[in-house]
């Protein structure tokens, strides 16, 4: 296994900074195929349909700054070029910011209750933030049921209700990555923790908390353990099982799962928490426990006739 080396930020801002450069980028950009890309069998851009398509006329100075490229950005084959991984990361992320567009959903009042004191649920979308308040009580300890980022690039989300579900995907893809003690945006390991603000043991209306933080790219995030619920198969079934899965739609499934929330925690060190949701008749509750690289798998089960 090797590894690549990707270029210093100081010197990719300063490749970055040329004009013909950009251009040769965007070039091979323009003849980029992801699927064959993922199949290692991207076609390479001979020099001259490379040259023509940066419309350098020099070839001279393309030259050079081919060569500036080359070890970093590009890779060179006996046919042509292509991007090298590095180059097609950087890449789309510029394709990223190219497609770019704020938009704001002023704040509004949502038709389901607060699934803790059954009050008024105000949300927003500002800043690429879904954010979710209880107007009539602190819901997970400061009033904000919601805060996820949710970036909506090339086109208007239609309305609030469609970055609330995305919101809801958002998590579910995060917490299944932090379960296995991995940073939801890169990938690498993270230090994952469970934070606890009771003294000892027993049933809590303070719940356990979930710090990540990842050295690699600086991402990270703080709060309510019991939000790793949704990711877990044993919880999506039992409210699939009840009308109310993630295919019944997800801001409602998330909502059912708050609503139907109780917490005890077991042991301190480390900390073990028992989650029990329970509908109508039927229960099922899931046990978290932190280790070193991640959560246990969540120990589940369903619990009739309760």
């Amino acid at each position: 296994m090797h590894a690549g080396s990707p270029t210093a930020p100081d010197d990719l801002f300063a490749l970055l900074g040329n004009e013909t450069r950009v251009a040769i980028l965007e070039a091979l950009w323009d003849r980029f195929d992801i699927e064959a890309y993922m199949l290692a069998d991207q076609d390479p851009v001979p020099f001259s349909d490379l040259r023509a398509g940066a419309d350098v006329d020099d070839v001279g100075n393309f030259n050079y700054h081919l060569g500036q490229l080359e070890g970093s950005l590009i890779e060179a084959r006996d046919e042509g070029y292509v991007l090298s991984p590095y180059g097609y990361t950087v890449l789309h992320a510029l394709e990223g910011h190219t497609s770019f567009q704020y938009w704001t959903i002023e704040p509004t009042t949502l038709p389901d209750p607060c699934p803790f004191c059954d009050g008024v649920l105000e949300g927003s979308y500002e800043r690429e933030i879904v954010s979710v308040a209880c107007r009539d009580c602190a819901a997970h300890g400061g009033g904000s049921l919601n805060r996820v980022r949710v970036p909506v690039s090339d086109g208007e989300p239609a309305d609030l209700e469609e970055v609330l579900e995305l919101s809801v995907l958002e998590l579910v893809s995060s917490f299944a990555a932090i379960t296995y003690g991995r940073c939801p945006s890169c990938n690498h390991p993270a230090e994952v923790s469970l934070l606890s603000d009771d003294a000892g043991t027993g049933d809590s209306h303070q719940d356990v908390n979930c710090r990540v933080r990842c050295e690699a790219c600086g991402s990270g995030g703080f709060g309510p353990a019991h939000e790793q619920a949704l990711a877990d198969p044993t919880v999506q079934t039992f409210f699939r099982d009840q009308g109310l899965g993630p295919a019944d739609g997800l801001w409602a499934y998330r909502l059912a799962v708050l609503r139907s929330l109780s917490t005890h925690v077991e042991e301190t060190d480390p900390v073990t928490v028992r989650y029990r949701f329970t509908h109508e008749e039927d229960a099922c509750e899931i046990r978290l426990t932190e280790r070193a690289n991640g959560f246990d798998l969540p120990r589940s089960n369903n619990v009739k006739g309760f």
